[in-house]
């Protein structure tokens, strides 16, 4: 039986390659929009944390604690923003690895069909050999009868 060759096997491995980098991309900006997410919710409670402690302190604590109470706010809104970016880019990137998932997904499809017809088509010669192969031992074993073959 001969092997199988895929003609279109060098393709399918590009695009195999090619998902396998966009998808490690998009674990990458996935993993910095939790980051930035979980920077965000630890800046919320910190100022929390600030804006309810040190009730009663002089008004030298209080000029402090408002200004560290605005410059949380100010990286809040930094990493905010910079979420709202990488968000975007996330987005951007799952929906172009869907369309590289898809691609791949189709030239497996050809490459499993083009197998199976393969081989199909192997198996139906052999049948049609070993069936040649019966007719003339049969053809062979009359002939030495002296019978006609049918």
């Amino acid at each position: 039986m001969r092997e199988f060759r895929f003609r279109l096997e060098r393709i399918l491995s590009i695009r195999r390659h090619k998902t396998k980098e966009a998808e490690i991309e998009l674990a990458r900006v996935d993993g910095e929009c939790l980051q930035l997410e979980r920077r965000i919710q630890e800046l919320q409670e910190e100022r929390r944390a600030v804006y309810h402690g040190g009730l009663g302190a002089d008004l030298e604590f209080r000029v402090a604690q408002a200004a560290y109470i605005e410059r949380l706010g100010a990286a809040l809104e930094e990493s905010g923003r910079r979420l709202d970016e990488r968000a975007a880019e996330r987005e951007r990137l799952r929906e172009s690895y869907r369309e590289l998932a898809r691609e791949e997904q189709v030239l497996d499809k050809l490459r499993e069909r083009r197998a199976d017809e393969h081989y199909r088509a192997e198996r139906a010669d052999e049948l049609s050999e070993m069936n040649e192969i019966g007719v003339n031992i049969t053809a062979r074993r009359n002939k030495n009868r002296g019978t006609p073959p049918k």
